[in-house]
């Protein structure tokens, strides 16, 4: 599936964006939040294995990224 990836040019703050769903990874010293937008397909294909992996996923990046 094709996906951007995109920072925020003044926030602290990328954005993950899929045709079926966007993460907002919003994050700062102490903690990370994730704002997950969800396509109504994507809401009905929403189960907590997928969620789980999408953390990971997200854990990841920032991992990566040494947030």
């Amino acid at each position: 599936m094709p996906t951007e990836f995109q920072w925020h040019p003044h926030l602290p703050q990328f954005t993950i964006k899929a045709p079926l769903l966007a993460f907002v990874v919003n994050f700062g010293r102490e903690e990370m939040q994730v704002v997950a937008e969800l396509s109504l397909a994507a809401k009905a294909m929403a189960t907590q294995r997928h969620r789980a992996k999408a953390v990971g996923f997200i854990d990841s990046i920032v991992t990566d990224l040494g947030l």
